[in-house]
């Protein structure tokens, strides 16, 4: 995994090394970024926050905030 410190989260087609989706919102650097297949959920910490986001096909359909 790859951390920026631009404050987002980012998913990259690895056939074409293409960015498909920059999720922004983070008040704080991004600590940590889990993927999980089964529910399609990407889960993104900062140092202050847990993000949850659907992800479909390229799309994020909804977001919790924890």
């Amino acid at each position: 995994s790859i951390l920026f410190t631009d404050r987002t989260v980012k998913v990259w087609d690895l056939n074409t090394g293409e960015e498909t989706l920059s999720c922004a919102g983070h008040k704080r650097d991004v600590v940590a970024v889990q993927y999980c297949p089964k529910t399609q959920r990407i889960f993104s910490a900062s140092q202050n926050v847990i993000k949850v986001k659907t992800y479909i096909k390229g799309l994020l359909s909804k977001q919790k905030r924890y």
